[in-house]
């Protein structure tokens, strides 16, 4: 996952309804407007952290259900997403 300047739609302007329907729905991912922003949710077995230095979040790990995954920041962690979804 990398990041980009704030998406705008094509008339600049806030995020509106009409605007989102017209965004492709065969990606998987959830798009949700908040107070005229765009907000993207990623896959579901896309596991992101936060990134001490940058302060960003990025994608540490894919997780398929029936597969463990383990961290231990920031605390020991251990889950199946089959188990969680």
């Amino acid at each position: 996952m990398t990041a980009s300047p704030p998406a705008r739609p094509k008339h600049g302007g806030a995020w509106t309804i009409e605007d989102l329907v017209e965004l492709p729905a065969d990606d998987d991912r959830r798009y949700e407007i908040h107070d005229g922003s765009l907000l993207v949710v990623p896959y579901p077995d896309t596991v992101l952290t936060l990134d001490g230095g940058d302060r960003e979040y990025v994608e540490s790990a894919v997780v398929r259900p029936g597969q463990r995954w383990r961290t231990d920041q920031p605390f020991p962690l251990t889950f199946d997403l089959g188990e969680v979804f």
